[in-house]
C-alpha cells in the first residue's frame, strides 16, 4: 500500500493536535495549567466538563397578583402554562425563563412573557380574577442544604413557603400596565 504525502500530512497533524490535547488534559488533571501556553488554558477547561464544584441549584418562581387579592402574592404553578417537556423534566417555559435572567434581553422576555400567562391565564382559568401583576423570583440552594436532600420519590422543588428568605432573590416585577403598552410581537 502505497501512501501520499497529503496522508502522512495528515496523521502527522492528527498526532500533534492529539498529543496537544492529551497533554493539555494531563496538565490540567494535575493542576498545573499554568505551564500550558494562554491559548490551550481555554482547551483544557473545555475539555473538563465539571472542572468546579457546583455550590448551588438555582431556579426560577413565579408569582402573581391578582384582581381583588388584597395584594397578596400567589404562587404560579409553570405545569398549569406548560406542559411540554422538551428534555429531562424541565418544560420550554424553563428555558424560557432562564432566558429572561439575562441582561441584555430579560427585560423583553419577561414583559412578553407576562402577557402570554396573563392571556393563558385567562383562557384556561375563565372564574379566577384577572391577572395584574407577575413577580420572578430566583432560587439559588445551596448543594447539601436539607431541604435538597433526600427527597421522597422524584426530585420536585421545594415549596417556596419553606425556602430560607435569604435564598430568593426577585429579579422583576410586572404590572399588567407594562405587558399592555407594548405591542405583541408579530409572527
Amino acid at each position: 500500500m502505497k501512501t501520499t504525502r497529503s496522508t502522512v500530512w495528515r496523521n502527522r497533524l492528527f498526532l500533534s493536535l492529539s498529543a496537544a490535547w492529551i497533554a493539555s488534559v494531563l496538565l490540567s488533571a494535575f493542576d498545573a495549567k499554568r505551564f500550558l501556553p494562554p491559548g490551550f488554558r481555554h482547551y483544557a477547561d473545555v475539555t473538563h466538563l465539571f472542572t468546579r464544584r457546583v455550590e448551588a441549584w438555582s431556579w426560577f418562581e413565579l408569582q402573581g397578583r391578582f384582581t381583588g387579592g388584597a395584594g397578596r402574592w400567589v404562587g404560579l404553578r409553570l405545569s398549569d402554562y406548560s406542559n411540554m417537556e422538551n428534555f429531562g423534566y424541565l418544560t420550554r417555559l424553563d428555558r424560557i425563563l432562564d432566558d429572561a435572567g439575562r441582561p441584555a434581553t430579560g427585560p423583553r422576555i419577561r414583559r412578553d412573557l407576562a402577557r402570554h400567562l396573563a392571556a393563558a391565564h385567562a383562557r384556561r382559568f375563565p372564574e379566577s380574577p384577572a391577572l395584574r401583576e407577575l413577580r420572578y423570583l430566583r432560587v439559588s440552594a445551596p448543594t447539601g442544604s436539607r431541604l435538597l436532600c433526600d427527597p421522597p420519590g422524584r426530585w420536585v422543588r421545594p415549596p417556596l413557603e419553606t425556602v430560607p428568605r435569604t435564598w430568593v432573590r426577585e429579579i422583576a416585577v410586572i404590572s399588567d400596565r407594562e405587558w399592555t403598552s407594548q405591542a405583541p410581537p408579530t409572527r
